[in-house]
């Protein structure tokens, strides 16, 4: 049975990569779907499931509708704690499904499909089933609302253009407040359940989803999810739910998020969020700085000035703020992709005053302390971005001082830092910082006296570096100038 499973399936697969036939045609031999079928069965061993699953997925492409009736007639006999246990195989096999609105059979076979596990949701209790019912909707609901292929692409927003859709709709928003149920009624199942709930929003604010789509991602089921998931980082469950968090407000609409942080309501959903993400005296660790920064940076493309971010950047840098040393170092990473990506955000120079001013005594501690030193990493990214444009002054000349010296750190993550961050300042703003950082790396030569070999070859590299940046430099400059003339 096995090794006629595996070869049916390697028949299967060469098939489909030799192009897809969505006719609805039975393409396969006559009874290979029930043979396939029944091997997902608890008889069988767990390998022979997973091919057997994934025949059947390969063959729904084409039979989707018998496929869809099989699966149907075995969950109508899920009536005991016994049965569910015993149906998880088939449902997690629904994981590989290939829903399809190709022609008005495969669109009815999928609407049924939505229709039944809808109405039986109500009676799912087990975890491990509801866990499985989640999931499989994660995997095959993409495959038909947000497709790769154009041609699907197409079928799918015309199917959502027609009546049809309204039943698909209702099927879709019972389906999901079934899955909000379990997340209330148990805080064991909430993880899963949102991980299902943030991309049914998702897909349904995609464009191609219709009238339909904008009526179920609504602005109350929005509100609603963004506090389920500020609740659920309070608890065990963060690290599941923050990058769902990241997730779920990158998909939100720009309008939305604009709305929301406008109204500058202490208490709004997104701030509320926030505070769950950054909350006080919390250490996040190297797994969480990803998500973070992604949530923020979706914030800050949402306002052209990036307001809220800056605000909850000046806010950590603060004396007295209660935010630690990694949440600064992440906080100042988001400053310096801001500087990035959002140029515009940092173009008024009250601001960049502002923050430089912020950013500057966070390069002063010293640079033994492992502790701080993420931090002053991160500082030195973000410096040349807050810099302000004009003539050179005393001041000026200090700061670049302390980031010479910096370049001779025997931290390597701080000496390449240091390099970036002189070299971006000494080529930045019409280039009038080329000759005061080109000083400044001089008189840190001029102090190493030759004892410390490595931090001397380490300075001597950086100037190197930096000399024939800032020639390049130059001598392009003064090429444009001449080709002007």
């Amino acid at each position: 049975s096995g090794a006629a499973l595996r070869a049916v399936c390697e028949q299967l697969r060469s098939a489909e990569k030799g192009g897809g036939d969505h006719s609805g045609r039975d393409p396969a031999q006559p009874g290979l779907l029930d043979f396939c079928y029944s091997r997902i069965s608890v008889v069988y061993s767990a390998p022979i499931r997973h091919v057997a699953s994934e025949c059947v997925g390969l063959l729904s492409a084409a039979r989707l509708k018998p496929v869809v009736e099989m699966f149907l007639a075995s969950l109508a006999r899920v009536t005991s704690d016994r049965d569910e246990r015993e149906f998880v195989p088939s449902m997690r096999a629904t994981r590989l499904l290939q829903l399809s609105t190709h022609s008005a059979e495969q669109a009815a076979a999928s609407l049924a499909y939505l229709k039944a596990l809808a109405s039986s949701m109500a009676r799912v209790s087990r975890g491990v089933l509801r866990a499985e019912v989640c999931a499989a909707l994660v995997e095959a609901l993409p495959r038909l609302m947000a497709p790769a292929d154009d041609d699907r692409r197409g079928e799918w927003a015309e199917y959502c253009s027609g009546s049809a859709a309204r039943e698909w709709w209702r099927a879709y928003a019972e389906v999901y407040s079934h899955m909000l149920r379990w997340a209330r009624g148990k805080g064991a199942h909430a993880p899963f359940c949102y991980e299902a709930m943030v991309p049914m929003l998702a897909l349904a604010s995609r464009p191609d989803a219709g009238d339909g789509g904008d009526a179920f991602a609504d602005k109350a089921r929005r509100e609603q999810l963004l506090l389920l998931l500020a609740a659920a980082l309070k608890r065990d469950a963060r690290p599941r739910c923050l990058p769902l968090a990241a997730t779920f407000v990158a998909s939100l609409p720009v309008a939305f998020l604009r709305a929301d942080l406008g109204s500058g309501a202490r208490e709004s959903p997104i701030r509320r969020l926030c505070q769950e993400v950054l909350p006080r005296r919390h250490l996040p660790d190297a797994s969480e700085g990803e998500h973070v920064l992604r949530l923020l940076l979706a914030l800050a493309a949402a306002q052209p000035d990036a307001a809220y971010a800056l605000q909850l950047v000046r806010d950590s840098l603060h004396p007295g703020s209660p935010a630690t040393r990694p949440q600064r170092a992440l906080l100042l990473q988001l400053l310096a992709q801001i500087g990035e990506t959002q140029p515009a955000a940092l173009a008024d120079a009250a601001v960049r005053d502002a923050l430089r001013a912020l950013v500057i005594p966070l390069l002063h501690p010293p640079d033994d302390d492992p502790a701080h030193r993420p931090t002053l990493a991160a500082a030195l990214a973000c410096l040349p971005n807050v810099w302000a444009s004009g003539p050179v002054g005393e001041r000026d000349v200090l700061e670049l001082q302390r980031v010479a010296q910096l370049v001779e750190s025997d931290v390597r993550e701080l000496h390449h830092a240091a390099c970036i961050c002189l070299n971006s300042l000494a080529s930045a703003d019409g280039l009038h910082l080329a000759l005061p950082a080109l000083a400044a790396l001089c008189r840190a030569l001029l102090r190493c006296d030759g004892s410390h070999g490595p931090r001397l070859q380490r300075a001597l590299s950086a100037s190197v570096f930096l000399v024939k940046n800032a020639t390049d430099a130059l001598a392009a400059a003064v090429a444009e100038a001449g080709s002007g003339d």
